[in-house]
């Protein structure tokens, strides 16, 4: 659905066309990205853990103490089709990504995350 911000992610780009600014809103669910991808086009990347490609939830920065004195560091990713018909021969003036907040609890090794 077009209409519901899958999964939260969807960049707002202010395009102009001569003295006059449109809004374009691309999602990483956007056929085009999914089609590319086999997935929406966002997710998780980190050197010190395996990646699941097929993941499409995000987490950036430090999770302290995964095992004891462990910790590990995650990259976020968030892709769009710039060359969606709706920005073809216009100029991208500026962008705004709007993220969900999500909250969660998890256990690791029996404790409480």
């Amino acid at each position: 659905m077009k209409s519901k911000l899958v999964l939260g992610v969807a960049a707002l780009l202010c395009v102009s066309v001569a003295a006059h600014a449109d809004t374009v809103i691309l999602s990483t669910n956007d056929a085009s990205v999914v089609s590319e991808l086999g997935k929406a086009g966002q997710g998780w990347w980190s050197l010190d853990t395996p990646n699941i490609l097929t993941n499409t939830n995000y987490i950036t920065g430090t999770s302290a103490n995964v095992s004891p004195g462990v910790d590990f560091s995650y990259r976020s990713f968030f892709t769009f089709d710039l060359s969606n018909p709706a920005l073809q021969a216009r100029t991208i003036t500026g962008a705004e990504l709007k993220l969900q907040a999500f909250t969660g609890t998890g256990y690791n090794d029996g404790g409480l995350i």
